[in-house]
């Protein structure tokens, strides 16, 4: 499964593979070995008075209005949703999207994820990722995600969803390559422990961890190429 080509998993067609070959992807155990780059973490909750200028960060709040109009001067159709947390009002915009107007009722609690801009007194959030609550697991959205390197053509969206097919079907064909003995001194995670929790970290401290882990086998692997480039160029010279 591991070397199994990524164009076989849903959603990935010829032109995506191609780019996803750009940045070395190939492969299931390429997906599942390219790590992200940073993280943003979504358990923290702001308060709309936060927000001074701009602001990206994890809300809480309650729909306040429902409404869709079509742009000025543009052929585009805009939701409007407007929300309110325990101190302040904000809207929600969505360009071309008001099929999603039913899914949203007056005095649903809401839990918004995204880039908040100050314009006056006016808040404003453009295509932010919303989970209504009751509806979406608290757990699921409020936490540490993961933030890949891109290239043209391809969204964070994209690699998270590749990563997220790729991780369950191949993680349990990776083999451990370290001996257990330094795994025990060391007080390292196993390699597929790290790989989960690099892509999908339970909390703070497992993340730590899987970084910890991963560094550790990259530092160990390089000691071993150098132990053994000094000890091959030791022999003497043959010449024929």
């Amino acid at each position: 499964m591991l070397k199994t080509h990524v164009q076989m998993l849903k959603g990935i067609g010829p032109k995506k593979a191609m780019r996803l070959e750009r940045i070395g992807i190939k492969t299931i155990e390429d997906a599942i070995s390219f790590y992200p780059r940073s993280y943003i973490d979504k358990r923290k909750i702001h308060s709309f008075s936060d927000i001074e200028d701009e602001l990206t960060g994890t809300f809480i709040c309650q729909v306040v209005s429902v409404t869709s109009t079509r742009s000025f001067g543009r052929n585009k159709a805009m939701l409007k949703v407007q929300v309110q947390d325990e101190a302040q009002k904000a809207e929600l915009v969505f360009f071309n999207a008001v099929y999603l107007k039913s899914k949203y009722q007056m005095g649903m609690r809401l839990m918004v994820f995204g880039s908040g801009r100050r314009q006056g007194s006016k808040i404003s959030f453009i295509h932010p990722e919303v989970g209504v609550q009751g509806q979406v697991d608290a757990k699921d959205f409020l936490r540490i995600v993961a933030v890949y390197p891109l290239t043209e053509g391809l969204s964070q969206k994209d690699i998270s969803g590749l990563v997220g097919h790729a991780l369950p079907l191949g993680i349990s064909e990776i083999e451990e390559t370290l001996p257990e003995l330094i795994l025990n001194q060391q007080d390292l995670m196993s390699l597929q422990e790290a790989l989960k929790n690099i892509h999908y970290p339970d909390d703070d401290e497992a993340l730590a961890r899987a970084k910890k882990r991963l560094i550790f086998e990259e530092l160990f692997n390089l000691q071993i190429g150098l132990i053994y480039l000094k000890k091959n160029s030791t022999r003497p010279w043959v010449f024929k």
